[in-house]
């Protein structure tokens, strides 16, 4: 193990591979679902859908209530509010 700034042991290693959070954030969207049990959050590839438009998931035909910013802290991307058809 290395030692760290403060002198404490690591077992983290640098690595060469780089992840770019802007490239991920413009390439997909997230849907926020509203369901029985509470809310799913979802992540799909691609631009979100606009407001008013029907989109086929595994819980049926949803609308799309609105678009906003990403409910997570630091996350950049839109997210597509929807609701059952």
């Amino acid at each position: 193990m290395a030692k760290g700034e403060q002198g404490y042991e690591s077992s983290c290693r640098p690595t060469s591979s780089v992840v770019n959070i802007d490239a991920v954030s413009v390439e997909t969207h997230l849907l926020f679902v509203s369901r029985p049990t509470g809310y799913e959050l979802r992540e799909r590839p691609g631009e979100p859908p606009a407001p008013g438009t029907e989109v086929e998931e595994e819980d049926g035909r949803l609308r799309v209530l609105k678009l906003a910013p990403s409910p997570l802290p630091g996350d950049t991307r839109r997210c597509a509010y929807l609701q059952p058809a």
